[in-house]
């Protein structure tokens, strides 16, 4: 079990907000959401929220690694999992904007869920859909929120973010977890500018067969052009995505149930990408 409780103000706000988000989670059985027990305030000035105790996150995983990067099949399962989870999100009507290694979690051995990826810190979560399924309106402008490293080219412009932009940050997050380092890391998170700059400078084939190096090429190449097509109103083909991964685990010749690098004693068991439920609905 995890208790956040504060008395600051804004923090209290934030709360507030995660638990609204948390409590709309729970219209959707997602094997990557942690489990929101109970939210509350004690006399009048005290507000906490109870979740499922998890293991460490992504970053702090990666910091622990030899060479401070994931192997590539890991790198990839972890892909899968972080790419279901945020598309559970999404199919709940919220976009998440801090999509990042430190805002994924693993499980916990004691709760037989060591290989299961959680999607976690909502205080950036913004709902996407008003009443219904209609979309909200698109702003002009809107205030920069997430994490500079890997917010996404619209994000860096302060325009309104959409699922389109959580999956740009998640595909910073995978590369980075497969080679180590992004080339605007040594950036000051104020350059705002300098570092929207490089992210489209990276996306030249030239550049782009560089900053791919050592990862699955050919198959993140076609991810980052697909997420590019997409524009505000798009529902990303999140199994196409999906698809991608799969095929640079066959092309590689990567053995799927190797144990991952956070616990090299066990053969993999952490959940596998399944079809978009809601896609599978709009179709019928």
């Amino acid at each position: 079990m995890y208790v956040v409780m504060s008395t600051f103000w804004n923090f209290i706000q934030t709360l507030r907000h995660e638990a609204r988000v948390y409590e709309a989670l729970k219209s959707l059985v997602s094997p990557h959401f942690i489990a929101f027990e109970d939210r509350g305030m004690v006399d009048e000035r005290f507000v906490f929220i109870v979740l499922k105790l998890v293991g460490k996150n992504l970053l702090d995983l990666q910091q622990e690694l030899p060479d401070k990067k994931y192997s590539m099949v890991t790198a990839i399962r972890v892909a899968e999992q972080s790419l279901s989870g945020i598309r559970d999100l999404h199919n709940c009507g919220y976009i998440h904007r801090d999509i990042k290694p430190d805002n994924f979690a693993v499980g916990r051995e004691e709760d037989n869920n060591f290989h299961t990826i959680f999607i976690m810190d909502f205080k950036f979560a913004r709902k996407f859909r008003a009443e219904g399924k209609d979309l909200r309106l698109e702003r002009e402008q809107a205030a920069f929120r997430g994490t500079p490293r890997y917010a996404s080219i619209t994000a860096l412009s302060m325009k309104e973010q959409s699922r389109k932009d959580d999956l740009e940050s998640w595909w910073y997050m995978i590369v980075e977890l497969m080679v180590g380092r992004l080339p605007w890391q040594d950036l000051e998170p104020n350059q705002l500018e300098e570092m929207k700059h490089m992210k489209k400078q990276v996306r030249l084939k030239q550049n782009l067969k560089i900053f791919l190096k050592n990862t699955p090429q050919e198959y993140m190449t076609n991810i980052i052009q697909y997420i590019d097509t997409l524009q505000y109103n798009s529902i990303p083909d999140y199994d196409h995505i999906a698809a991608q991964l799969a095929a640079a685990v066959k092309a590689h010749y990567l053995n799927y149930e190797s144990p991952p690098d956070w616990d090299l004693m066990t053969a993999y068991q952490g959940p596998r990408y399944q079809k978009n439920v809601e896609a599978e609905m709009g179709k019928a």
